[in-house]
This record gives C-alpha cells, structure tokens and sequence, in this order.
C-alpha cells in the first residue's frame, strides 16, 4: 500500500509536469468511506495508469526529465501480468554525451546536406559510441523494461531541452533501441 502511495505521487508529478494546468496531487484528504472514497481510489493517477495500460501488456510509457544537475528517466507499463515502475538516473557525466549526441545529430544533418560520406561515417562511429554510453548507465531492471516492450511512449520533459534527446538514440546490447521497439513520441 504504501509503495503505491508513493508511486502514486511520482506518477501525479510527472502528469502535472507533462501539462502545466495539472497540479500535484501530493496531499489529499481521503474520504471516509462510501461512494467518495471509491470514487478517490479510482481517480488516484495510479489506478488511472494502470487501467489505461493493462490492456497493451507489451506497451511501455518513458519519461525523460531534468532534475536539479541530474537526468532521470521514468518507465513504467504492465510486464508479465504486473504493473511495474523502474527508474534510473543518469550516471554522473552522463548528460556531456547527451549534449554530444545533440551536437552530433546537428552536425550529421549538415553533413548529410554535403553529401559528404567521410564525415557521415566519422558521425555515425561517435553518435554509436555516445549511444551505448547512455545505454550502459542505465539502471539495469529499466533497461530490462525498455527491452521487453513491443511500443514505447516517449514523454520527454521541456525543461533544460532534453527534449532534444531522441529515446531511439539509446543503444542496448550494440543496437540502437528504435531499431528494436516503436517509439512515439508524445
């Protein structure tokens, strides 16, 4: 009960940062009993979620978001019949490769608009290296959860543009993620 209290309020948050007219729910009175009180366990962002997902066992929703000198990524969806929450923090330098990847793509495109094959290929080798940095400093039981989805939803967060990051840049096992799952971005 009270891990579900708690992923109740990570999930609140995450919902009031996708949308700026939410607001956190992190206090609520419960109601004592009777039609209010199942009303208010059935509106509880958690129970929300895990309606909306228990249908698509093999469907994942990912957030990225920015804390405070910190990048965490949130996953969560319905994995051999239970509902499953994984965090993971970004390993501590972690957010120089984000920054180099962005870069990276930026300079592919012009390259790309060169035709110039040289610097595709000198691109494509560092973009490959800084994917499987970040992929590596994921937790383990989240990169777990990103490899037995079939569909991932990608919310990343606005703040500190790393919105920019694409999820199918993340690189498991030697193989970049988009090559592996769906990925829509939301």
């Amino acid at each position: 009960r009270d891990a579900d209290a708690r992923l109740d309020e990570l999930l609140s948050a995450l919902w009031a940062l996708q949308r700026p007219e939410l607001k956190a729910e992190l206090e609520r009175e419960a109601p004592e009993g009777g039609w209010e009180a199942l009303h208010a366990r059935q509106s509880r962002r958690l129970e929300i979620t895990k309606t909306m997902l228990e249908p698509f066992p093999g469907t994942r929703v990912v957030h990225l978001c920015s804390a405070t000198d910190e990048l965490v990524f949130v996953a969560y969806g319905y994995d051999g019949g239970s509902f499953r929450v994984e965090t993971s923090l970004l390993a501590e330098g972690a957010e120089r490769t984000l920054i180099r990847f962005l870069e990276l793509t930026d300079a592919q495109l012009a390259a790309d608009l060169r035709r110039d094959e040289a610097q595709l290929a000198q691109i494509d080798q560092e973009l490959a290296a800084c994917g499987d940095a970040l992929g590596a400093g994921l937790g383990a039981g989240f990169a777990e959860l990103l490899r037995s989805a079939e569909h991932i939803y990608y919310m990343p967060h606005p703040y500190g543009s790393v919105d920019l990051f694409p999820l199918g840049g993340l690189r498991l096992d030697g193989e970049w993620l988009a090559t592996t799952v769906t990925i829509s971005r939301t």
